[in-house]
């Protein structure tokens, strides 16, 4: 279906572009309805994270926008489902304090967890992105940049906060080093999901609508050297910069040791 769409609105340009500001004005609306949901937020800064991140999210969009009025082509606005895409993980982990409101981990509690982990590669995939910088000169070198890390800045975040809300959530319930080595475990797992994604072209919900065929698949290439190589240096990249952002932004209800 979205391939018939994409080449629809490659034939259409202008109809590109009305999805596309359509897109906006939801998220022109989200941020406006943002304010009225406070009080499910944990706290302030869990709240004004979310309006940065969906006014980084506008951001974005205004720029696919910007360049489809100017080129009448199409080209990025896929970054747009992949920053979609990318807000699942986090939204999935601000539900986690309504699962469990005890010490413990509830069935109820594992099974969100186990679908932010399906969802989790999404937020840092948009960082291989920038394998199209040089594809679409239609627009200035600088601009397409500026696109490109604007999109992957902002699911990199995404996806980051996701984690820390997962980790502060498992911090309340076990020992901060089983919650570290579940952290490190979860950048690992995702860093070779996004290996899938880019190069095997599988998506997160293909573990229900295709398990074995994807099984079969990660059996033939998980001891591949581009698997290896990949999935090694993404590990390296998010886990230095997952404990950059968790030094530089400790809380008072998170143990870091």
């Amino acid at each position: 279906m979205f391939s018939t769409i994409g080449d629809f609105i490659k034939m259409y340009p202008t109809y590109g572009l009305l999805l596309v500001l359509v897109a906006a004005a939801l998220v022109l609306m989200s941020m406006l309805g943002l304010p009225m949901m406070r009080r499910y937020f944990r706290d302030a800064r869990q709240f004004n994270m979310t309006m940065i991140l969906s006014a980084f999210t506008l951001f974005c969009i205004a720029l696919v926008a910007f360049r489809i009025h100017r080129t009448g082509s199409v080209g990025l606005a896929f970054l747009i489902w992949n920053l979609f895409l990318a807000w699942i993980p986090y939204w999935i982990a601000l539900l986690l304090d309504k699962t469990s409101s005890s010490d413990k981990l509830t069935v109820t509690s594992v099974f969100v967890l186990a679908v932010w982990l399906l969802f989790f590669p999404n937020a840092p995939y948009i960082i291989t992105d920038f394998q199209y910088l040089g594809s679409y000169s239609q627009t200035p070198l600088w601009y397409n940049i500026i696109l490109l890390t604007s999109f992957a800045w902002t699911g990199l975040i995404l996806g980051y906060m996701s984690l820390r809300e997962v980790q502060l959530f498992l911090n309340k319930r076990m020992r901060p080093t089983w919650s570290w080595g579940l952290t490190i475990g979860a950048l690992i797992a995702a860093s070779y999901g996004i290996f899938l994604g880019r190069y095997q072209r599988w998506n997160s919900w293909d573990i229900i609508a295709q398990p074995i065929d994807l099984l079969q698949d990660m059996m033939a290439t998980i001891a591949s050297p581009r698997a290896l190589g990949m999935t090694l240096t993404l590990s390296v990249f998010l886990i230095l910069g997952y404990l950059m952002l968790t030094f530089l932004m400790p809380t008072s209800s998170e143990s870091v040791s």
